[in-house]
């Protein structure tokens, strides 16, 4: 609302008339270019692949921050980096225009692409997709020079531009990523020559192996990451193509069961990885026990399981608590993610409070539990005291996130204990992040006192899952400020 001269207080008015007449300045114009810039490409994250119900739709996200005003448009264009990332979902004849104003602008910067096509019988395809992507990929095949990372999801027949790159293992000198999938419509000498062609250049250090994908000329010895997520293997298979994986500095593999009559992969046949920092399993109807057994894993950092249909309770945690023992003292986790949706619940949450008693685990840093939550975990994760003697697990926590929406309604004054204990005054929890059912729902009494005391000082989030209370409100809990501020300690 608007007020009148006379109605502001002289003082008051005569402060406001300076800023009324002078110069106004936007805070974030304030910012210098270069700064400008980074919150430009730290905030235009977009994925350009949408959904395959919609259609597709130009990623111009760079393009409409530069029409904002004459200073964003000068850091925009100045800024090269901005238009490197170049989305390509379901060709359209749009993209040939945007793809020509992204290279014009990108100048010299390493090119990020995705390209993806749409199925024949997608509600969206376009009779001249095959076509306008031949159009494309011959004008990004000029530029093969400033290849960075590159996704291409084929689902026509072979592209002839594709096929003609130059076989040369120095022509693409910066491409370091490459995730190429074809389907049934590619005939097995173009998938070849394809796969040859790219996975063959010298600087390749990353791939995605993709069910289509043939693995016959991939230099192994050569790969720093390896994603085998889009197409599961058993552990046999694993062990023989991660002994030629000496460089390995992250992976992310799914793993399924061997077949009944496969021979048993024998731990004395174990695998060292001296660089590997990084590993997620995805782990579908089978343990990760078998393959723990023949790892060595001496600079292991971070660990994400994730468990689809987990079979039974099995040694996981026992096999887990081994391989970090025999892999070294450089071996220290700092991050953790656990995932899993067991048959049978599990009361005490032992089985997988397991994952957690071994002494590498002791350094976490973040920790990631999507399980079956009970109070026992939230009582695990709550500082004692030194002096009594109480235990203080995991006590360098900066980042915490619990999930389990379907499970028991957790003690509300749990949380609240486990969390402000974690507010010490040296190095304590900074993030925090909770979704899960809990006594008193959105009524809890004791949720406003807990974001009280964790107001300006960590970043805290608490999802309530819908509950059979009618009156109780589910969804991301807000808390408006205690007036006064909360200035006791008596919980």
């Amino acid at each position: 609302m608007l007020l009148n001269a006379n109605e502001l207080p002289n003082k008051i008015w005569a402060a406001v008339i300076p800023f009324l007449k002078g110069p106004q300045v936007a805070p974030i114009d304030r910012l210098p270019n270069d700064l400008l810039a980074e919150v430009f490409m730290h905030t235009l994250c977009f994925n350009g692949f949408g959904s395959s119900t919609e259609r597709s739709r130009l990623p111009l996200e760079p393009l409409t921050v530069s029409h904002v005003s004459r200073r964003w448009r000068s850091t925009a264009l100045s800024h090269s980096a901005l238009w490197s990332t170049i989305w390509l979902d379901r060709p359209r004849l749009a993209h040939l225009h945007m793809l020509e104003l992204w290279l014009e602008r990108s100048q010299s910067a390493k090119l990020v692409i995705y390209l993806r096509q749409a199925p024949p019988n997608s509600q969206f395809s376009d009779p001249n997709e095959y076509e306008l992507t031949e159009q494309i990929l011959n004008r990004l095949r000029a530029e093969l020079h400033r290849w960075y990372r590159i996704t291409l999801f084929f689902a026509h027949g072979p592209q002839n531009a594709l096929l003609l790159l130059p076989q040369d293992r120095t022509a693409a000198p910066l491409l370091s990523h490459v995730h190429l999938a074809t389907n049934e419509l590619w005939d097995r000498p173009s998938r070849i020559q394809a796969e040859t062609t790219l996975h063959s250049y010298a600087s390749v250090k990353s791939l995605v192996v993709h069910q289509s994908t043939l693995q016959i000329h991939v230099d192994w010895n050569n790969l720093s990451e390896l994603d085998t997520n889009q197409v599961g293997s058993p552990v046999a298979n694993y062990m023989a193509v991660l002994k030629l994986c000496r460089s390995l500095t992250r992976a992310e593999f799914r793993v399924v069961p061997d077949r009944p009559d496969a021979p048993f992969v024998r731990p004395s046949l174990r695998v060292g990885l001296p660089n590997l920092a990084s590993l997620t399993l995805h782990l579908d109807h089978t343990d990760a026990g078998p393959l723990f057994d023949c790892l060595v894993l001496p600079v292991l950092q971070n660990l994400v399981l994730r468990y689809a249909r987990s079979p039974h309770r099995s040694n996981d945690p026992n096999a887990l608590r081994l391989l970090l023992a025999r892999s070294g003292p450089s071996c220290i986790l700092k991050r953790f993610s656990l995932q899993d949706n067991p048959r049978t619940r599990d009361p005490n949450a032992a089985y997988h409070l397991a994952f957690l008693h071994s002494p590498q685990m002791a350094g976490l840093i973040e920790l990631f539990l999507q399980v079956d939550l009970c109070d026992a975990v939230l009582r695990f994760l709550t500082l004692g005291d030194a002096e009594d003697g109480t235990p203080r697990n995991l006590p360098d926590l900066l980042v915490l996130s619990l999930s389990d929406l379907k499970g028991d309604h957790l003690e509300d004054l749990e949380l609240y204990r486990m969390v402000v204990s974690r507010l010490g005054a040296g190095e304590s929890l900074r993030e925090a992040y909770f979704k899960l059912c809990l006594k008193g729902h959105s009524d809890s009494r004791v949720l406003p006192l807990l974001f009280e005391r964790c107001r300006e000082r960590i970043e805290l989030k608490v999802y309530l899952a819908t509950c059979e209370d009618a009156h109780s409100k589910s969804g991301w809990y807000k808390s408006a400020p205690i007036p006064g501020g909360y200035l006791t300690d008596a919980l």
